[in-house]
């Protein structure tokens, strides 16, 4: 279990065991448009959840995420009020990893993953960035918890490569 307090949106996140990358508050695409991986990366699931109220979104493969009141907050940095469009998607196999290209590197270090997931947040069309003074909550499962692990956000460049 993690708690995100200041993480990218669109973003694909990693935990991994060497030193962690500062995690930023932004919009990064969960692909390009030349991505060669487009037609094989991992399929998003789409929720509307509301925001006057504590929300939880379980994934298909077991994400949970908790959204509270005031963690999402506009472009204005407002926090955000009434229903946001959620877009996740999960890469917890082996297949779901390679047939994505996600990538287990950091700048040319190794990393070792237990999963990756992308999440995004959207009002009216507009991205929603978390409030980092009340942080959304996520849990990604695994079947052995290992200590030292840490959450890393990816960018991906034209060609489909991740670097965390």
């Amino acid at each position: 279990m993690k708690t995100i307090e200041n993480i990218a949106l669109l973003i694909f996140l990693i935990a991994g065991l060497s030193g962690c990358k500062k995690l930023v508050n932004q919009p990064v695409p969960k692909l390009l448009e030349n991505d060669p991986f487009k037609s094989t990366i991992v399929e998003s699931q789409f929720y509307s959840v509301q925001l006057d109220e504590p929300s939880v979104i379980s994934g298909n493969e077991g994400t949970r995420i908790v959204i509270m009141d005031g963690s999402l907050l506009d472009e204005s940095g407002h926090a955000a009020t009434g229903s946001v469009d959620v877009e996740l998607s999960e890469a917890y196999s082996l297949s779901d990893l390679l047939l994505s290209n996600l990538t287990t590197t950091s700048n040319g270090e190794l990393l070792e993953t237990d999963g990756m997931i992308y999440i995004n947040f959207r009002q009216d069309g507009k991205e929603l960035r978390i409030n980092p003074d009340k942080p959304i909550y996520i849990e990604m499962p695994t079947y052995k918890k290992k200590e030292g692990m840490q959450v890393y956000s990816g960018v991906r460049d034209e060609e489909g490569n991740m670097n965390w």
